[in-house]
């Protein structure tokens, strides 16, 4: 028997996050963009979005659905029901805030169904960035991997200001290698040396040393009090097939999960299988799919 959905539409994005983030934080990780997005509205003093849920007979939350940054930015929770996709797209569309929309976010199926929905009312959005999303509660180490990570020339640093230039070179190197490679679209980028910069004044980016030689970076994002998101992940070409990139996202997943049950990160999907194993090999487990959405130009 399928159970009957209601749908509710806030006037406000703090009654929306007060009213659907217990629900959300069950399962953080595939609704994070829910999370931070509607948390960044709210702090920025955006509360004029489209914010709506459906929940079912059971008071269960079964989907959420958030238009951030004047109505430009959509991001939807996860879920499996697509009625409950649907009825948020036909109510989003009521409104009208759905004319404006220039980019989606959300974790599959719920964001291959909003695409599909969406393009029934003349959205011309592209599907972009397909990405495999790993997470880890515990680093397993290989006898290798284990005795770089403990040997006594090995420390993974917090970067400071010292280091900006080598950061914002290896920033620069990681972005062209996303889009080049991996045909991701960084043109939403900020400037490299700008999120260098930030990243150090918050303490997220991290290089790992060995014998007092930077060889690796990775980088904390999207903290919350339970988990945190690890990227920008990169190896110069100088250090690669060498393990290093594997123990520097290993000891910061190390570092993070004292304070936090989990930690995640996403892998471009049309990666070398390889880059997907590194992450496989010191513990982390392939837990779905996200994608982007975006205006076609």
């Amino acid at each position: 028997m399928t159970a009957a959905l209601t749908k509710k539409r806030y006037t406000s994005t703090s009654a929306f996050l007060k009213d659907t983030e217990p629900s959300l934080r069950r399962h953080e990780f595939p609704n994070i963009f829910v999370l931070v997005m509607a948390q960044a509205e709210i702090d920025e003093g955006g509360e004029d979005g489209y914010c709506a849920a459906v929940w079912d007979d059971q008071d269960q939350l079964v989907f959420a659905l958030v238009n951030c940054k004047h109505n430009t930015m959509l991001y939807g929770s996860w879920t499996q029901n697509m009625d409950a996709v649907d009825l948020l797209v036909d109510d989003l569309v009521s409104t009208g805030a759905h004319t404006d929309i220039e980019f989606a976010h959300a974790f599959q199926p719920s964001i291959g169904r909003l695409h599909e929905q969406l393009a029934k009312h003349n959205l011309d959005l592209r599907i972009t960035d397909p990405v495999w999303a790993y997470e880890s509660q515990k680093v397993i180490w290989s006898p290798r991997l284990l005795a770089i990570a403990r040997d006594e020339h090995t420390e993974l640093k917090v970067a400071t200001l010292d280091e900006l230039a080598l950061l914002t070179r290896w920033l620069q190197e990681f972005l062209i290698h996303l889009a080049t490679v991996n045909g991701m679209d960084t043109s939403f980028q900020p400037e490299a040396e700008g999120m260098a910069r930030e990243a150090i004044t918050n303490q997220y980016a991290h290089i790992l040393y060995i014998q007092d030689v930077p060889v690796s970076m990775c980088w904390m994002r999207r903290p919350t009090e339970t988990e945190c998101a690890i990227a920008m992940v990169y190896t110069p070409k100088e250090s690669r097939g060498k393990g290093y990139g594997a123990v520097c996202v290993g000891l910061l997943t190390e570092k993070l999960l004292k304070t936090r049950r989990s930690v995640n990160l996403f892998v471009a999907r049309d990666r070398d299988v390889a880059v997907s194993n590194m992450y496989a090999g010191i513990g982390y487990q392939l837990v779905g799919e996200a994608t982007r959405l975006r205006k076609k130009k």
